[in-house]
C-alpha cells in the first residue's frame, strides 16, 4: 500500500476555501477521488494520476447549496452522485451540468454507488418491494438510461453495495451477498444471537477473493473461491492479527480489506506510525511537526492508498 499526501503552494487558495474537509470517496477504479466541505458546502476533485512526487492538484470545484450529505459517490470519469434526503443528484465534474436518469421511480433513494464499469447502481424502496436499478453513465442529452432493474425481497434489509455487483443485505440474524451478474445469492454469516442489522459495529470490506465482515469486536473472513467462513478475528487480539495479515502469504489481499474495520486497534496504528514515518522521511519532513496520534482517526484506505486529512488538505 502506498500513501498519498497533498502540499500545496501557500500562493494559490486553499481547497474548500480552507474550511476542513469532512468526507473522502474515491472512484471505483482509484483513478479520482473527490473531498466534501460540509462547512462550505464545497466538492473537490483531484486527479490521482497526476501525483508528482506527493504533490496533488485539484482539477475540479463545485458548491452545493445544501448540507445534508450523508454521502458522496465519484465514477472513474468524474460523474458525481450524492443523497439527499432521499432526492438522487447528479453531476458531471467537468463541466457542474445536472445529469437526469430516465427512469426516475420518485421513491425514497438510500444508498448508491459506482461498479468498476463506471455504472450507477441505485437502491431505492418502499411499503411493497425493494427494487435495484442499473444505470449506463453514457451521457445523452445530459440523461442516463436505465440497463436493468432487479428487485429485491422486502424482507430484507440493505447493508452496502460494492463495486463489485455485490449486494450485502441482512435478514433473521444472517448476511447475505446478492451477485447482481448472475442473480445468485450465498450467506455468508449466520449467528442465533440477536443483532440490529444497521449498527457501526456492522461493516463489510471485500474484494474479489474475500469478504470481511465486522461485528462488534469480531473480524469475519469469508472465502470467495472455498465459498466458507475461514476465520473468525478477534480486534482486540494483535497476535491473532498480525498472523492472519502477515504470515498466511495474503497480506496484499488482505490488509486493504482489514485495516478499514480495525479502527483503533493496536495493529492498525502500529501499521499506520510506520507508513507515516516512511512517507515524511521521502519528503524530508520532520515527523515532530507531523505527529501520528492526530492524525489515526482522519484515514481512509483504499486498495492502493491511504488517505489522511491534515488541515484542510488530503
Amino acid at each position: 500500500m502506498s500513501e498519498i499526501f497533498v502540499k500545496i503552494d501557500d500562493k494559490f487558495s486553499k481547497p474548500h476555501n480552507g474550511k476542513l474537509i469532512t468526507k473522502i470517496e474515491v472512484s471505483p477504479n482509484e483513478k479520482y477521488f473527490v473531498t466534501y466541505s460540509e462547512e462550505d458546502h464545497s466538492i473537490v476533485g483531484w486527479n490521482i494520476d497526476d501525483i508528482n512526487e506527493g504533490q496533488l492538484k485539484s482539477d475540479c470545484h463545485i458548491r452545493i447549496p445544501n448540507d445534508n450529505i450523508r454521502q458522496i459517490y465519484i465514477s472513474d470519469d468524474k460523474k458525481l452522485a450524492y443523497i439527499e434526503f432521499g432526492h438522487l443528484e447528479i453531476y458531471d465534474m467537468m463541466n457542474n451540468h445536472k445529469i437526469k436518469i430516465d427512469c426516475d421511480i420518485g421513491e425514497y433513494y438510500s444508498y448508491c454507488t459506482f461498479n468498476l464499469k463506471s455504472e450507477l447502481i441505485l437502491y431505492s424502496g418502499n411499503d411493497d418491494y425493494n427494487l435495484v436499478l442499473v444505470y449506463s453513465t453514457q451521457t445523452k442529452n445530459n440523461e442516463w438510461k436505465c440497463q436493468r432493474i432487479h428487485k429485491m425481497p422486502k424482507d430484507f434489509d440493505l447493508i452496502s453495495i460494492s463495486k463489485y455487483d455485490k449486494i450485502y443485505l441482512f435478514s433473521n440474524n444472517s448476511i447475505f451477498e446478492w451477485n447482481l451478474i448472475n442473480e445468485k445469492g450465498i450467506k455468508i454469516f449466520g449467528t442465533d444471537e440477536e443483532m440490529k442489522y444497521y449498527t457501526p459495529e456492522l461493516r463489510i470490506s471485500s474484494n474479489e477473493k474475500f469478504i470481511c465482515t465486522r461485528i462488534k469486536d469480531k473480524v469475519f473472513i469469508y472465502s470467495v473461491e472455498l465459498e466458507i467462513p475461514i476465520v473468525s478475528l478477534n480486534i482486540n487480539n494483535d497476535i491473532q492479527l498480525y498472523d492472519i495479515i502477515y504470515r498466511t502469504g495474503l497480506i496484499h489481499l488482505l490488509l486493504p480489506l482489514l485495516l478499514p474495520l480495525l479502527s483503533n486497534s493496536k495493529i492498525r496504528n502500529s501499521i499506520m506510525e510506520h507508513c507515516w514515518k516512511e512517507c515524511l522521511n521521502r519528503l524530508n519532513k520532520n515527523d515532530q511537526e507531523f505527529q501520528i496520534e492526530n492524525l489515526l482517526k482522519n484515514i481512509q484506505f483504499t486498495t492502493k492508498y491511504a488517505l489522511i486529512i491534515l488541515d484542510g488538505y488530503i
